[in-house]
């Protein structure tokens, strides 16, 4: 079979002849690795790269792969580069089915932009990455200043696309990916008091969606995509769909007697008929005045300096504080875990942690918010 695979052939371009490899349809190879498209100088030379092709695939490569190192220059659809790009019109149509949300792709966009974080890699052929080169990757990032948090989430990006690549064979399997560690950061978090007063710090128009951050567990993303058909104005609770939730899955959500005046008060029930956002910003040049979590972050960073405490961002300053002001109020973390909508206990851990009573507190007889018994009940 390996015999089969490939033959020599001849062109003429300009009154010269040359050779060539002919792999149709996987390519076409037209000189030595290294040097430039101009074909072989010698049948000699066109046969021992012929025979080095057959070799690697008589071993066990795919052909795609043996003739990686040839085609990439020749071929640009084979690149990791121009793949990423497919896969990103990929994901675009499942951000208009509502399937994936414009975060995510506006995430994965920026990673394969020009100058980019793949920059390094993009020209490769996707075939023949490995582990070398996604660790080449990794330092490249971190000479740049990147967090390992954020090297991470590139690493498993790429591993999301390759698993892709893979499902529609375009690669015979996935290369090795290098481990990236992140240091475990404790969160800040606002006293309850300073988060009431940043919220009071939002001009009333303004301060519903931020409402529903702090005090209903609701991501930024998915406050901004909510519309007045999504809420139940006799229950006073909001349906997320699946297609607008960052989990994928539709949850109910029960708002507190504030938000639901404030609803009553600032929107218009007939906004359910054409579509309009649950929560409009009427500073906003989006269409229907929908806000964007870039300017959530911006007016929660405008009230933290207006309400004069120091600065904790929007996440950890809005559900991620209330989580901890619950904990400490002794609600079980199964609880808080429900009302975050964490599928992963873990997470709900890590933002409850400073809820958590210390072992001075715990030796302290003044201190009855989470009794020591509870506490060794849930990690016992």
């Amino acid at each position: 079979m390996a015999r089969k695979v490939g033959r020599i052939r001849s062109r003429t371009q300009r009154g010269r002849r040359t050779l060539y490899l002919d792999f149709r349809p996987h390519g076409r190879v037209y000189s030595m690795p290294g040097e430039a498209q101009c074909g072989f100088r010698t049948k000699a030379d066109a046969t021992q790269v012929l025979e080095a092709i057959r070799a690697e695939y008589l071993n066990g490569k795919s052909l795609e792969a043996a003739l990686s190192p040839y085609l990439a220059r020749t071929n640009p659809s084979l690149t990791l580069g121009w793949r990423y790009q497919r896969w990103l019109d990929r994901m675009r149509q499942l951000v208009a089915s509502g399937e994936r949300s414009p975060e995510y792709l506006r995430e994965l966009v920026r990673y394969g932009r020009p100058g980019g974080y793949l920059d390094s890699i993009a020209s490769l052929h996707a075939a023949t990455i490995r582990f070398a080169h996604l660790e080449d990757l990794d330092a490249d990032l971190a000479s740049r200043g990147l967090s390992p948090k954020t090297r991470a989430h590139v690493q498993a990006t790429l591993k999301t696309f390759y698993r892709w690549l893979v499902q529609r064979q375009d690669v015979a399997q996935m290369p090795s990916f290098p481990t990236v560690t992140v240091p475990d950061r404790e969160p800040r978090i606002l006293e309850p008091e300073d988060q009431r007063r940043v919220l009071d710090a939002i001009a009333d128009e303004r301060r519903g969606i931020f409402l529903s951050l702090a005090y209903h567990g609701i991501r930024p993303s998915e406050a901004c995509r909510l519309d007045v058909a999504d809420y139940d104005w006799s229950a006073g609770v909001v349906r997320i769909p699946a297609k607008k939730a960052k989990t994928r899955k539709s949850a109910l959500v029960p708002f507190g007697a504030e938000l639901r005046a404030w609803i009553g008060q600032r929107v218009d029930p007939a906004g359910r008929l054409v579509g309009a956002p649950l929560f409009q910003n009427r500073y906003s040049r989006q269409p229907g005045k929908r806000w964007t979590v870039d300017a959530l972050e911006k007016t929660w960073a405008t009230a933290v300096r207006g309400a004069g405490v120091s600065y904790v961002g929007l996440y950890e300053g809005t559900k991620h504080s209330s989580a901890t002001a619950a904990r400490r109020r002794g609600i079980g973390l199964d609880q808080i875990q429900a009302a975050l909508r964490h599928a992963d206990i873990r997470s709900t851990e890590r933002y409850a942690r400073a809820g958590e009573l210390t072992p001075v507190n715990i030796l302290d007889p003044n201190v009855s918010r989470l009794s020591l018994a509870d506490t060794t009940r849930e990690k016992g």
